[in-house]
């Protein structure tokens, strides 16, 4: 068998491209940057792929208990979601990790203890990446509370930072809305409910337990007073992004974003708009830091219907898209949201539609049973990691068969 240097080439170029193009369809895919962008997959995922966008029920064989008005943040730096509090029939006052990889509720609460914040509803709580820390503030408990606690999970205890008497702090109040600003290091706390609406904004410093009144006195060009409302820290941007809410007896569905360097709030609605999510309360919205996407589910809106869409807001377009799958949590609100960086999953846990709920749900990339999809092998199909594996094979064997039948020809020659 004689191969001839242009056959000989032809063929290493065959299999140099089986090698390439699926290298490089898994490091820039679609979209120029390496991630599972949700969008781009759903848009141009070839008809036959097994990658599926969308919410599991997770079915833990034990979990918190049935409850709404709680909170829950994601500690990235024990891969842990962590859940304070809440309401069944009264107000709670236990403290919740979630592991996502086991599927695994564990109670971290500290019996008989009373170095803890007080049972309560309607409070928010941030993790402190910073400081490895989780922050709680306000709430109620048949009263309206301005208390300060963080908690340390490795060592599993709360610990009172209130400033006792002082009155540079958010005045007490429930239904506020809190993120943690990572690149300034600090956390951000705007509107909630007093007795009045509130529209106030405040930054808490870990460093030096100080809060600070960020509002601008008298100016317009901030959200109007709400309760019931979210925010997320956008890291990509920079910016915190407001949405939604209740004030003034109306149902709000406008879109603010905060800048914490020049503390300069900008209306990012787009009026007349109808591609947005409608108006609602009591919803939950969390920022997907690998896609560049803010994610919204569920609420209650102005005729107390309880909802089940999914919304994805992109900053840099300004643009808001329903994305909602075929299957979903059932319709509701009250309930509690986050984003596990580690797991690249949305943990969803509780809230109320008719009656207190106990489910845990994920959104993300699901498996299809078969390893595909969610972080599995690829099954049955071939993936961009099996062309690789068989490209190179493919590559090494041209070249050491060409080898063997031109050493041969050369002592055929002599």
């Amino acid at each position: 068998m004689k191969i001839n240097k242009p056959l000989y080439v032809i063929l290493v170029l065959i299999s140099i491209s089986l090698f390439t193009i699926p290298l490089i369809n898994l490091l820039v895919p679609f979209n120029g940057r390496a991630s599972k962008n949700q969008d781009d997959l759903i848009q141009h995922a070839p008809l036959t792929s097994a990658i599926t966008w969308g919410w599991t029920n997770k079915n833990p064989a034990t979990s918190p208990g049935s409850r709404r008005y709680h909170a829950m943040v994601y500690d990235s730096t024990n891969d842990r979601t962590i859940l304070f509090g809440g309401s069944d029939s009264s107000a709670i006052d236990d403290t919740w990790a979630y592991d996502c990889s086991d599927n695994m509720w564990t109670n971290k609460t500290t019996q008989g203890s009373s170095n803890k914040p007080p049972a309560r509803m309607f409070h928010n709580m941030v993790y402190d990446s910073t400081n490895d820390r989780t922050i709680l503030f306000g709430g109620y408990d048949g009263n309206f509370l301005a208390d300060t606690w963080v908690y340390n999970y490795t060592d599993n205890s709360w610990t009172n930072r209130t400033t006792p008497g002082s009155s540079n702090k958010p005045p007490a109040r429930f239904d506020h809305a809190m993120v943690y600003d990572s690149t300034n290091d600090r956390t951000i706390l705007f509107g909630g409910y007093d007795g009045n609406f509130l529209a106030d904004t405040w930054v808490y410093n870990y460093t030096d337990n100080s809060w600070t009144n960020r509002t601008t006195l008298g100016s317009s060009n901030k959200p109007p007073a709400r309760y019931q409302h979210t925010m997320v820290y956008d890291s990509t941007n920079d910016r915190t992004i407001l949405f939604g809410g209740y004030g003034d007896s109306n149902f709000l569905d406008d879109t603010w974003v905060y800048n914490y360097s020049d503390n300069s709030w900008t209306n990012r609605t787009t009026p007349g708009s109808s591609n947005k999510p409608p108006a609602r309360i009591n919803h939950a919205m969390v920022y997907d830091p690998m896609n560049e996407r803010t994610t919204i589910f569920g609420g209650e809106d102005m005729s107390s219907n309880d909802l089940a869409d999914t919304w994805i807001y992109n900053h840099a377009e300004n643009t808001w898209s329903d994305v909602s799958p075929s299957t979903s949590p059932s319709s509701r609100s009250q309930f509690s949201m986050v984003y596990d960086s580690t797991n690249e999953m949305t943990v969803l846990f509780g809230g109320y539609n008719d009656t207190a709920l106990d489910d845990t749900w994920v959104l993300g990339f699901i498996d299809d049973g078969e390893g595909n999809g969610g972080g599995g092998d690829g099954g049955g199909n071939i993936t961009g990691f099996n062309l690789i594996l068989i490209g190179a094979i493919f590559a090494i064997s041209i070249v050491f068969v060409v080898k063997k039948l031109n050493k041969k020809k050369r002592l055929k020659l002599n």
